[in-house]
């Protein structure tokens, strides 16, 4: 099977007015998005489009709604070509982008920093091409196109971190294929390409330490501090999940470790330009170090278990003091509206209460407020963000960690419609993944308590609760996922 590579039109603009969308809310929107801007290209192989075309993919705003109205504001010769640059890019910028950044148009920085790139390298736009391909696959299917696409990505990827051509994107295409392998495959598939970005990051700054980030143009600072937030966003979520599932021998590293990687080489600048890390860029030490000591209470041996509880007693105090930074202003480099504002903020506490409920989880008996309500209080700031907000695809780790711990009808009923809503939006295996383990964690729950009931009663052998409600027993998702064979990212 023979696949060529066909760079995008010049004509096409990764700024291009985008139609109203059925998810949009209104309120979230920003600026005008009267402004065009085209991009360049310096490649020689184009894909042959009518200047009128060009002027309609650039320029147009289809007055019409829903996802298939996208489609159709085309042209009729490139609807023609599923496959083709300018139809790729477009579902790329329209359906993926808001999953990658949370918000979307010209407030989405993997749309206006990491996308016009594309036009620059080759092995970036074959890593967005094959994402993109294997995204849309249930509905083109070119399930198959998609696999090659990613195997050559992957191999152009080596020959370029072999050559050392390493910079910002390399850094971006080592990302996109992260993504893709924490949606489809799970935390270790992402956290491989991960690593791979971290020591990137680390080598790129290693041989030219006379250069500052602050002295580069604003985009190119911009653009390498979206990526390595997206690294520490992406590394501190995958320790959660391998913390939880790890066994005796697992290596983790050390909280110093970390810190030092976080302070050095994954955050250089004093600014996130995300509006997300901005926010709760600095729970993200907080969330490692309750992975690491739910690693060592998982792993270590049952003398070291006191010093491991009072660490944790410690870090929930940490927890229940720390807040989100709430002042946007001019310090995040996209425009963020007071209700996103506002959206962002509640999030980030949902972030705050479900590490606190994932530290209750690992290392029972914790004092302060019980699990039921920790879990209330991550349901009443997720319940805040509508779930038509692209706010939500941030949301997965607090949905899942509290969602499980659901034991009413009512709040069991408003877990599945966000598990739906987020299934249907996001359309990647991950996610469905996560709704069928809160399922059977439901499910476990259920038979322990009808056991126990039945236990009162003199009917059947004792039930630990310990093990089944208050630590890593059968009935926690850690352990689900370790009978089942699945990983998941949060």
């Amino acid at each position: 099977m023979l696949i060529f590579f066909i760079a995008p039109s010049p004509a096409f603009s990764v700024f291009t007015p985008r139609p109203a969308s059925p998810f949009d809310t209104g309120a979230e929107s920003a600026h005008s998005e009267s402004d065009t801007a085209t991009a360049c290209t310096n490649h020689n192989e184009l894909l042959p489009i009518a200047h009128s075309d060009a002027l309609t993919i650039t320029k147009a705003r289809p007055k019409v709604l829903g996802f298939s109205s996208y489609f159709s504001s085309l042209p009729k010769n490139i609807q023609d070509r599923p496959e083709s640059p300018e139809v790729l890019l477009w579902h790329f910028r329209e359906q993926i982008c808001p999953m990658l950044g949370m918000t979307d148009g010209k407030n989405n920085m993997w749309q206006t920093l990491v996308l016009p790139l594309v036009h620059d390298s080759d092995t970036l736009y074959q890593a967005i091409a094959a994402m993109t391909t294997l995204y849309t696959s249930s509905v083109n299917d070119h399930q198959l196109r998609g696999t090659v696409l990613m195997v050559r990505t992957i191999a152009r990827l080596n020959m370029e971190l072999q050559s050392s051509m390493i910079g910002g994107m390399t850094l971006a295409t080592i990302l996109i294929l992260a993504y893709w392998a924490r949606w489809t495959q799970g935390s270790n598939a992402g956290k491989i390409h991960v690593d791979g970005a971290i020591a990137a990051l680390r080598l790129l700054r290693a041989r030219a330490p006379e250069v500052k980030l602050r002295s580069l143009p604003d985009d190119k600072r911009a653009l390498m501090t979206l990526l390595s937030d997206t690294c520490v966003y992406m590394d501190g979520l995958s320790r959660l999940v391998n913390a939880a599932t790890a066994v005796k021998g697992y290596e983790f590293s050390s909280e110093a470790a970390l810190e030092e990687n976080f302070r050095q080489t994954l955050h250089p600048t004093s600014h996130p330009a995300d509006p997300w890390m901005h926010s709760a860029g600095s729970l993200y030490p907080l969330m490692n170090r309750a992975a690491d000591l739910c690693c060592a209470a998982r792993t270590g041996d049952s003398f070291v278990f006191p010093i491991i509880f009072g660490d944790a007693v410690s870090l929930r105090h940490r927890l229940e003091n720390w807040v989100p930074n709430k002042e946007f202003g001019s310090s995040c480099r996209v425009y963020v509206s007071a209700l996103v504002a506002e959206y962002i903020i509640h999030t980030a506490e949902a972030y705050r209460y479900a590490t606190i409920l994932y530290l209750q989880q690992a290392i029972p008996g914790l004092p302060g407020a019980d699990r039921e309500e920790v879990t209330r209080k991550v349901f009443d700031h997720l319940a805040v963000v509508p779930s038509i907000s692209t706010i939500t695809f941030v949301q997965i780790f607090p949905l899942f960690i509290a969602g499980c711990e659901a034991n009413e009808v009512e709040d069991r009923k408003w877990v599945q419609e966000r598990w739906t809503v987020m299934i249907a939006r996001m359309r990647v295996r991950n996610v469905s993944k996560c709704w069928e383990i809160t399922q059977e964690v439901w499910r476990r729950r259920d038979l322990c308590r009808r056991l126990r009931g039945e236990n009162a009663r003199g009917m059947v052998g004792v039930v630990e609760d310990n093990e089944e409600f208050m630590g890593i027993g059968s009935s926690h998702w850690a352990q689900v996922l370790k009978e089942w064979g699945w990983e998941v990212s949060f």
